[in-house]
C-alpha cells in the first residue's frame, strides 16, 4: 500500500506518455516504488531530495511530509 501519492507535473506526464513501453513500464515502477518507500534509491543533496536510477534514466524526488 503507498505512503504517499506522487505529483507528477502534466509536461512531464507527457513526456513520459511518448516514450518506448520499456521505460515508460521502468519509470512508473520506479515512481510506485519511491510511493512506498520514499528512502529508496542514492540520496543527493538534501534541498533536492533523492535519486533512484533505472537503466540510462535518472528520478530524482523530494518527499514533502
Amino acid at each position: 500500500m503507498p505512503m504517499f501519492r506522487p505529483d507528477i507535473p502534466p509536461h512531464v506526464s507527457e513526456i513520459i506518455r511518448h516514450l518506448s513501453p520499456d521505460l515508460k513500464g521502468s519509470i512508473k515502477a520506479a515512481i510506485r516504488a519511491l510511493c512506498v518507500n520514499p528512502n529508496e534509491g542514492e540520496p543527493l543533496v538534501k534541498e533536492i531530495g533523492g535519486i533512484v536510477e533505472i537503466p540510462r534514466q535518472t528520478i530524482s524526488h523530494c518527499v514533502h511530509h
